[in-house]
Protein backbone atom coordinates (compact mmCIF):
# COMPACT_ATOMS: atom_id res chain seq x y z
CA UNK A 1 0.00 0.00 0.00
CA UNK A 2 1.70 3.81 -1.01
CA UNK A 3 1.59 6.67 0.98
CA UNK A 4 -0.77 7.72 -1.10
CA UNK A 5 -3.59 5.23 -0.39
CA UNK A 6 -3.18 4.72 3.25
CA UNK A 7 -3.31 8.40 3.23
CA UNK A 8 -6.90 8.18 1.18
CA UNK A 9 -8.10 5.41 3.51
CA UNK A 10 -6.79 7.37 6.45
CA UNK A 11 -8.85 10.45 5.52
CA UNK A 12 -12.39 8.25 4.18
CA UNK A 13 -12.26 6.56 8.05
CA UNK A 14 -12.08 9.97 9.43
CA UNK A 15 -15.23 11.31 7.45
CA UNK A 16 -16.73 7.93 8.58
CA UNK A 17 -16.48 8.67 11.89
CA UNK A 18 -17.22 12.04 11.46
CA UNK A 19 -20.65 11.24 9.80
CA UNK A 20 -21.25 8.53 12.90
CA UNK A 21 -20.49 11.57 15.87
CA UNK A 22 -22.46 13.83 13.87
CA UNK A 23 -25.50 11.31 14.17
CA UNK A 24 -25.15 10.57 17.07
CA UNK A 25 -25.34 13.98 18.46
CA UNK A 26 -28.66 14.39 16.47
CA UNK A 27 -30.08 11.56 18.30
CA UNK A 28 -28.79 12.72 21.62
CA UNK A 29 -30.77 16.67 20.52
CA UNK A 30 -33.99 14.48 19.24
CA UNK A 31 -34.09 12.76 22.57
CA UNK A 32 -33.54 15.89 24.79
CA UNK A 33 -36.22 17.88 23.13
CA UNK A 34 -38.58 14.61 22.84
CA UNK A 35 -38.11 14.63 26.73
CA UNK A 36 -38.43 18.23 26.92
CA UNK A 37 -41.75 18.01 25.40
CA UNK A 38 -42.79 15.27 27.02
CA UNK A 39 -42.24 17.40 30.71
CA UNK A 40 -44.19 19.72 29.51
CA UNK A 41 -47.39 18.06 29.57
CA UNK A 42 -47.13 16.82 32.12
Amino acid sequence: MTDEELKQLIESNARTAQAMLDAMAEDRQERQEFREGMQGMQ
